[in-house]
């Protein structure tokens, strides 16, 4: 084998390990299984990393690993914030309004992730590339029937935040796919 083709066939193999290289990455449900094991591959690939948890002791327990696992990366590349997605009151609130005004209130569960988000990209100021959602109990299933908003689950809230959130100059990304395998542009 040339040389050329020697170097061709080693570039190939490597064409998405640069991919994420400071590009920045908030993993929903990142303090454990799945969601951890995506951080860790993140931040191996050259990522910034925010990881999301509801509790707070195993978020820090979380950061702390991987602030071990990784001690030449800068802390400030490896940050975790909580946020609670199933907060109590979320499915009894979705139709009221602001006082005096037709516009909608946001839910407990916005409320919670327009805070995560505000965290996340330090009020705006650094960009959001990528979200990676593996939080949560099993999604409930149901047999097709029209929707209400009660029956939202979580990533479709999240998704629907995120296409918000994507309105401002600093969230970068433009494809999400799903669980059910559409892709929301």
């Amino acid at each position: 084998m040339s040389r050329s083709a020697s170097v061709a066939q080693s570039t190939s193999r490597r064409k998405y390990t640069n991919k994420l290289h400071n590009e920045h990455v908030l993993i929903f449900g990142g303090t454990s299984g799945i969601g951890f094991c995506i951080a860790e591959a993140c931040l191996e690939h050259g990522a910034h990393v925010t990881i999301s948890g509801s509790n707070k002791a195993k978020l820090e327990q979380s950061l702390s690993r991987l602030r071990n696992s990784y001690p030449d990366i800068p802390t400030s590349n490896i940050r975790g914030y909580t946020c609670d997605l199933c907060p109590a009151d979320t499915y009894n609130t979705l139709n009221t309004n602001y006082p005096n005004t037709k516009t909608p209130a946001p839910t407990p569960l916005e409320t919670n992730l327009i805070q995560l988000l505000n965290q996340t990209t330090a009020q705006k100021t650094r960009p959001l590339h990528h979200i990676a959602f593996t939080a949560g109990d099993s999604l409930k299933t149901s047999p097709l029937k029209p929707t209400a908003p009660k029956d939202l689950t979580v990533p479709t809230i999240v998704a629907e935040a995120y296409l918000n959130a994507m309105r401002d100059g600093f969230c970068t990304g433009q494809v999400l796919g799903s669980d059910g395998g559409r892709l929301l542009v």
